[in-house]
């Protein structure tokens, strides 16, 4: 997945996890991302086309993963093991799939506020959060 793309995905992945009020795996997200931004639009020939652009191009769960650990808007909430049973999140669990929620927008642009990255590092949404934030304090 191209790097400049990463901050519409973290977007879009927001608003979904947002929508779904539960935890979501990688897995569930790239599903769910395939269906609704990955698709081929139509031709008016009636043809499916594949787009050839970067917003056709779907991450993989590693990537999708990455973008989202990386994130201040995203947080990890547990692991689901492969027989199905939910545990409590902890880095020294290796195997299942981690499962996502959302911060709220507010606290998760505090954090990008005391990250001191520029405000251009983030996603559109966050970035208007930022600057209400910041006009709010005077800065």
């Amino acid at each position: 997945m191209p790097r400049p793309q990463t901050k519409r995905l973290a977007e879009r992945v927001y608003r979904y996890l947002e929508k779904q009020n539960e935890p979501k795996t990688t897995f569930e997200i790239i599903w769910w991302y395939m269906d609704e931004y990955a698709v081929g639009t139509t031709a008016p020939s009636g043809k499916s086309v594949r787009g050839s652009g970067m917003g056709s191009s779907v991450p993989t769960p590693a990537a999708l993963g990455m973008v989202m650990r990386r994130s201040v808007m995203f947080d990890c909430v547990g692991k689901r093991l492969k027989n199905g049973r939910v545990i409590a999140y902890t880095p020294e669990i290796k195997n299942g799939h981690t499962l996502w929620v959302t911060r709220p927008l507010e606290e998760a642009a505090q954090r990008a506020i005391k990250s001191r990255r520029p405000i251009k590092k983030y996603p559109a949404m966050l970035q208007r959060e930022m600057r209400r934030i910041l006009d709010a304090e005077g800065n």
